[in-house]
């Protein structure tokens, strides 16, 4: 009996579960895998009541169908020509691998959870590739120079010189550098790498390269890779000279013997400058870029923690003009720029999470920090993950062209960032480091050598802030006839991507032969046009009154129009006569907002003896203090008015001679602009504007 009544349970539950399993099926839609040589087309109008929609492999003859025939797929299965036949599903998802380190909930810049997509997408390239070495086992080091470290951390992988033996006083090695066992002190000419209570470099170490999947601590961008520690952030310049010849030295040592000796270094890492330095006063710094660059080596450095435009303030080592250099500035969990940040729509190239990111600090311990400093280590490692993502045919090219392939591997970089509105303009990509299409954009690599090209002609971006107009044309040169197919990520086929919103796209073609490229491209948007204030000055007697508007919209130039009058680049407009008047706010593409002011006569009288108004806080949500001057006692009333003219409010008041003050209830009224004026019933004695937002 027990037996029966079991069967009966198990057989329920799977019922039920059968019953709760969704169905991601596509309705009328069915892949097919025909017989070599058929026709598709004519084999289904011969036997089915089907269309062909698309051809997915030609190779494999391949593909997509529409039916409403019902058991149309019964048929399908059973036909003879037919090597197998399915429903198609749209229930396939992109895999991330979320690592199990202890903190990696709280690394909202691997993966925020808080506001999704403001993060550089790790766990989707990790599920890509997550190794330490390139594809040829070359052992991919981050040089760090920095404060002291813990290089006895045991959650990074701090890089050790096995050719030197430590501390016998000879340069076993032969790169010029005795006893360089556990990295470079620029200052005591050792690797002693004590860090103390400094947390700074082993913070920006964690955050490139920090051991990852491990069970404990946090993730590195780049899982695992080495990080070659050099105690060099100096106040002297002379010590920065010593600590980036220190890395050319170690990445020229293990080209020159094949990898036996020396470091392979493919990103340097910088978090100190020069506030408002400029390039001319520092040519030997700036030149170093471009000397390590010439082995292939790309370094990152942060840019000034100040909200300063550093094209026009100048910064060093960010305003350098090389190509190797990128200059990163410091994004929030909300995916803005951190506003105590540097910026440059021609030195500063991306953003990178910057603000409360956790990684590891001396004593085998975690924590917070924020800055450009946290930024810049993003892109370092990021570099180094890209490094050990790209192919065989990538990285021996790179090894006989060093210089000139960092640059590609640096434009895929730029090309792959997420637009931000808050960076556009502001850097010259506008976007915010994304690893995971750093990954995608790599793919454009000619790794199988595919006998055609495919090439980006023309870019139009996104006209306004928020609209659907950019555009992205290519061309496929090359190869075996027309016989292309082109698809982009976001569904449209053919080479022209039309009438589409800023962001990320991805074009993938292949001929008949299976042979794939891919293109990457970001459409960027401007910024959005923002009125932060008007200030109204009313008519007053005879005298014109004026409306001064102050606007934003990122470093865009605006320009202003009144009424639909000319336009013009003052941000001032006189106003002679009593109105509503329309003003409009444009940018030169010309978007524009606009927004309606009232103007009118306050009739103040010349002889007031009110000889003092304020009111404070402005703006306000609530009470507000007044506070009156007047030469003599009178009685009068208060009016708030909004700015049409149209009366709110009006109460008595008693004023009294001297200094006093009054407590004014602004609950009531909406969010806006309004006139509080003082009036004996037949003059406005004295008027104070008011802000009032809730």
């Amino acid at each position: 009996m027990k037996k029966i009544v079991l069967s009966l349970w198990l057989c329920a539950v799977a019922l039920l579960s059968s019953a709760q399993v969704a169905d991601f099926t596509l309705p009328g839609q069915y892949i097919i895998h025909l017989q070599g040589g058929i026709d598709c087309e004519a084999f289904l109008k011969a036997n089915y009541d089907a269309t062909a929609i698309q051809c997915l492999s030609a190779s494999m003859n391949i593909w997509l169908i529409q039916s409403e025939e019902k058991g149309i797929l019964d048929r399908l299965k059973s036909d003879k020509q037919i090597i197998a036949a399915q429903y198609n599903h749209n229930n396939v998802t992109r895999r991330s691998l979320v690592p199990n380190d202890t903190y990696f909930a709280d690394q909202w810049n691997m993966q925020n959870l808080t506001h999704p997509g403001a993060d550089i997408s790790a766990p989707q390239a990790w599920d890509i590739n997550h190794n330490a070495v390139t594809r040829t086992g070359d052992t991919i080091v981050i040089a760090v120079i920095d404060d002291p470290f813990d290089v006895y951390h045991e959650d990074v992988n701090f890089f050790v010189n096995r050719q030197e033996i430590p501390h016998n006083g000879i340069d076993d090695d032969g790169n010029g550098y005795i006893d360089d066992y556990r990295g470079w002190n620029v200052y005591m000419n050792n690797d002693s790498m004590y860090d103390g209570p400094d947390e700074h470099g082993t913070h920006v170490a964690g955050i490139a390269a920090a051991k990852t999947n491990n069970g404990i601590g946090v993730a590195g961008v780049c899982w695992g890779c080495k990080v070659l520690a050099i105690d060099g952030s100096s106040t002297v310049e002379s010590d920065v000279v010593k600590a980036y010849d220190y890395v050319i030295e170690m990445r020229r040592l293990y080209d020159q013997t094949s990898g036996a000796k020396g470091a392979f270094i493919v990103s340097t890492n910088s978090s100190f400058g020069v506030d408002q330095g400029h390039p001319a006063d520092y040519p030997i710094w700036c030149a170093l870029y471009d000397s390590m660059g010439r082995y292939g080596i790309l370094s990152a450095a942060a840019t000034a923690n100040r909200n300063w435009n550093v094209d026009v303030t100048g910064d060093i080592p960010t305003q350098c003009p090389s190509k190797w250099m990128i200059a990163v500035t410091n994004t929030t969990i909300n995916d803005t720029r951190n506003t105590g940040a540097g910026y440059g729509p021609v030195s500063i190239d991306l953003g990178a999470p910057g603000t409360s990111i956790k990684s590891t600090i001396p004593g085998n311990s975690y924590g917070n920090l924020s800055g450009c400093s946290m930024a810049s280590p993003h892109v370092a490692g990021a570099i180094g993950a890209m490094w050990a993502n790209a192919c065989v045919d990538m990285v021996n090219d790179y090894m006989a062209y060093p210089d000139s392939i960092a640059l590609i591997m640096r434009d895929y970089l730029f090309e792959s960032v997420d637009p931000l509105s808050d960076l556009a303009n502001l850097t010259t990509t506008g976007g915010r480091l994304n690893l995971y299409h750093a990954y995608m954009a790599e793919r454009s690599y000619s790794c199988d050598r595919c006998p055609f090209s495919v090439q980006k002609i023309a870019q139009t971006d996104v006209r306004c802030h928020g609209d659907s107009s950019g555009s992205i044309q290519t061309t496929v040169s090359g190869g075996p006839g027309n016989s292309y197919h082109a698809v982009w990520s976001n569904g449209d086929s053919g080479t022209v991507l039309a009438q589409v919103p800023a962001g990320f796209y991805q074009l993938t073609v292949s001929d008949s032969g299976g042979c794939q490229r891919v293109l990457t491209a970001a459409v960027h948007q401007p910024a959005a046009i923002h009125i932060n204030s008007i200030n109204v000055v009313p008519l007053a007697g005879p005298a014109n009154g004026n409306v001064v508007i102050n606007a934003s919209a990122g470093t865009d130039t605006l320009y202003y129009q009144m009424n639909g009058g000319a336009i013009q680049s003052g941000d001032i407009f006189v106003i002679d006569t009593p109105g509503l008047y329309q003003f409009r706010v444009l940018n030169a593409t010309g978007c524009f907002i606009d927004t309606f002011i009232g103007v009118y006569y306050t009739g103040i009288a010349e002889s007031s003896d009110i000889s003092y108004l304020t009111l404070s806080p402005n703006p306000t949500s609530g009470t507000a203090t007044l506070l009156i001057r007047s030469e003599r006692a009178r009685e009068a009333q208060y009016v708030l008015t909004d700015m049409t003219g149209k009366e709110i409010e009006r109460h008595a008041i008693n004023i009294r001679s001297g200094l006093q003050k009054e407590y004014i209830d602004l609950t009531a009224p909406s969010d806006g602009i309004y006139l509080l004026s003082l009036t004996d019933g037949s003059h406005t004695l004295r008027s104070v504007r008011v802000s009032v937002i809730h």
